[in-house]
């Protein structure tokens, strides 16, 4: 076999290797990546650091609840939700919790209800009129159509009902099954609306 052939079967076995190796790169992002090019088109000058704080399957799609607070003003949530495709669909801005440990919000969506918000590791307490330290482990989520959800927590949740339906409670507790706050604490979860994005990440 020739020098000549050598080297070429050489080159286009590396160019292959590249070729390949960036396409795997690609499909292998991870989501933070992903919902990080949603900021970087949308919130260019938003350059705080992207907090992933929850994330759940959902059919064959992923919520993905995300925090980029750009220092400005009051900082709010971003849920994702990001097809099979790796297109992200649509997305619904949420509240953070501000003197209370938790925030609630709810959207209404393909016969789906969905309430998400994030945590602080502490609330003010009305009756002593002090800040009280929190520590949330697990929710609970009731729904007026009788389901009860229950499920460990870090920075933040995503749960949703297999139907529509209102939302009746949130608790919180701690690891021995203390209650840390609850729906009535905030007085109501906020409604808020899904805005298509039809952005490929």
């Amino acid at each position: 076999m020739s020098r000549r052939l050598i080297n070429g079967i050489s080159m286009i076995t590396l160019i292959s290797f590249l070729i390949l190796g960036g396409c795997s790169q690609l499909t292998n992002k991870s989501i933070s990546e992903r919902v990080d090019l949603y900021y970087k088109k949308f919130e260019p000058s938003n350059k705080g650091k992207l907090q992933i704080l929850a994330q759940k399957p959902v059919d064959d799609k992923m919520l993905v609840l995300a925090k980029k607070y750009s220092g400005d003003g009051h900082s709010y949530t971003e849920l994702f939700l990001i097809n099979k495709d790796n297109v992200l669909e649509k997305r619904a801005q949420g509240l953070t919790p501000i003197s209370m440990c938790f925030s609630a919000n709810k959207v209404d969506t393909q016969n789906r209800t969905i309430v998400y918000g994030n945590f602080n590791n502490s609330k003010w307490d009305m009756k002593s009129d002090t800040k009280k330290p929190v520590d949330i482990q697990y929710i609970i989520v009731k729904f007026e159509n009788g389901e009860t959800i229950k499920e460990n927590v870090d920075k933040g949740y995503i749960v949703y009902s297999s139907t529509q339906s209102e939302l009746k409670s949130i608790e919180l507790y701690d690891a021995s099954g203390q209650l840390q706050s609850d729906l009535n604490e905030i007085g109501n979860s906020e409604n808020m609306e899904f805005v298509d994005v039809s952005l490929q990440i």
